[in-house]
């Protein structure tokens, strides 16, 4: 299936429970990758990789953690090169987050491929950082789940700042949307003062002591280190959780954040059609079986599509997507 080589659209999709919703939630991600329209599937609550002995979809790869027993991503192969090494931590960010176990966080390298890429044709368009995790949040208590969440974003700021890349973050925090925003804008500012704090004196030895100097060279780091929430659904005031969003670097700049229409994936339509020769006699009586009939025209009618099951619909999963745009790039041509 062909796709816009200017987007990479991602789906993060919740759920879980009982064997028989798993085996549902298994049908419905094989149904949402044979589409091929997403590039980038995030699953917030990981499935257990032996479920995925058999390839779902050739072009699909997966993405492990949990010591390699849990699938919690897989991506196109043909729009995406993803890497995965061990975590470790920025410079002085382990003891200031205890609550963090990198253990639990997966976070590999995302690198979108140009639409053809050959030997002279291969770097890639742009690179970010995906970042969720297998820890199971739903079983902390409010204050452990609150410091848990702050050194996680703490650590995707650290982690921008020090790479020089973008980071994604999509997983289940099981924290209310509004409070998470509010979090986020504290931190961004704390994190924007420090910065702040750290270059000028560094810029002042070489000169560069003016206001304007100093935000030029620092708004690069500080889109990297400014996190920003992406909410799906900002209307659903009284169930506004964490799972309708996504967070990311300002600089990544996500676009059309919003619920995924299961309705698309979980059904199929199938469109009748009725055949009848004409009644060149106009005795009134269509379909007859008289001998006059079959010297008449054969004449179509389109009934309105039947929509019927493709795949059982998992419950409690409320898939959400969002859309990366990749930068502008130069027209290819030939001659001098």
């Amino acid at each position: 299936m062909g796709y816009d080589p200017d987007k990479v659209p991602i789906v993060s999709i919740k759920g879980g429970g009982d064997r028989e919703n798993v085996d549902r939630r298994y049908s419905f991600l094989e149904t949402l990758l044979r589409r091929g329209e997403h590039a980038i599937v995030f699953l917030d609550d990981p499935l257990d990789s032996d479920e995925f002995k058999k390839p779902i979809v050739a072009q699909y790869e997966q993405v492990r953690g949990g010591s390699m027993s849990e699938t919690v991503m897989l991506y196109d192969t043909k729009r995406l090169r993803v890497s995965t090494t061990s975590l470790e931590w920025p410079s002085g960010t382990e003891l200031a987050l205890p609550s963090l176990d990198l253990d639990q966080l997966v976070m590999p390298k995302v690198e979108v491929l140009p639409p053809m890429p050959s030997p002279a044709n291969s770097e890639p368009l742009k690179e970010f950082m995906c970042l969720t995790w297998t820890s199971s949040v739903q079983e902390m208590m409010q204050r452990q789940r609150e410091e848990w969440t702050r050194s996680l974003i703490q650590y995707s700021q650290r982690v921008a700042l020090t790479s020089g890349r973008s980071v994604l973050m999509a997983g289940n925090f099981n924290y209310p949307t509004d409070q998470l925003s509010a979090m986020i804008d504290s931190m961004n500012q704390r994190a924007i003062k420090r910065l702040y704090e750290e270059v000028t004196p560094i810029l002042a030895e070489h000169g560069l002591d003016q206001r304007s100097q100093v935000t030029y060279k620092v708004k690069p780091s500080k889109n990297l280190l400014k996190m920003k929430l992406y909410d799906c659904n900002s209307a659903k005031q009284n169930t506004r959780s964490v799972n309708e969003c996504f967070v990311a670097s300002e600089e990544l700049e996500l676009k059309k954040a919003s619920f995924f229409d299961m309705e698309t994936y979980t059904s199929r339509h199938i469109t009748m059609e009725t055949r009848w020769k004409s009644d060149p006699f106009h005795t009134g009586i269509r379909g007859s079986k008289a001998p006059w009939e079959t010297s008449g025209d054969l004449k179509t009618k389109t009934r309105t599509a039947t929509k019927l099951t493709a795949c059982d619909s998992p419950k409690n999963v409320s898939p959400i997507q969002a859309e990366l745009y990749v930068p502008q790039r130069p027209p290819r041509h030939s001659g001098g």
